[in-house]
């Protein structure tokens, strides 16, 4: 058993991505719009990454992981490149943020005041935002990232 299934995320690397780059139209093969610009935005997304790589390669590793928590749990947010790092919005507001920072991925909520925090783990004294701090895969299931993602990405606003 390796490092990600001790730690259950063998689910969130084994998925594949089952919607198809073309639509059939008329009897031609028409190429859908928002699916060519969800790759050029994926592309765009790729190249940070491997920026990122050149920095701090175990982190981005991390951040890969997180960046397909988040997408699994929000299909229908859009990802963009924003503030140095990869934000994921809904309509309403952008719920989450992935940034690289030197010894760390900061995952930021713009909604953090309002999630619920037992144990402690958001920090940030703004009145709106909070972020966790995650220097290791450990962290991921420690801090209940997966927890947090899903109850901002619920909240309505």
């Amino acid at each position: 058993m390796n490092d990600i299934q001790k730690l259950g995320f063998d689910n969130w690397f084994n998925d594949k991505v089952s919607s198809s780059p073309k639509a059939w139209a008329g009897g031609q093969c028409m190429v859908n719009n928002s699916y060519e610009n969800k790759m050029k935005e994926n592309r765009e997304i790729e190249k940070l990454l491997q920026d990122f790589e050149l920095v701090n390669p175990p982190l981005v590793l991390i951040m890969r992981l997180l960046r397909k928590m988040v997408r699994k749990i929000a299909p229908d947010s859009k990802e963009k490149i924003m503030y140095g790092g990869i934000i994921y919005s809904i309509p309403e507001r952008m719920f989450c943020g992935l940034f690289l920072r030197k010894n760390h991925i900061s995952v930021e909520f713009d909604l953090g005041f309002l999630l619920n925090d037992e144990d402690k783990y958001l920090e940030g004294k703004g009145k709106y935002r909070r972020h966790l701090k995650i220097h290791n895969k450990e962290e991921i299931i420690i801090k209940k990232v997966e927890k947090f993602i899903k109850e901002s990405y619920a909240l309505t606003i």
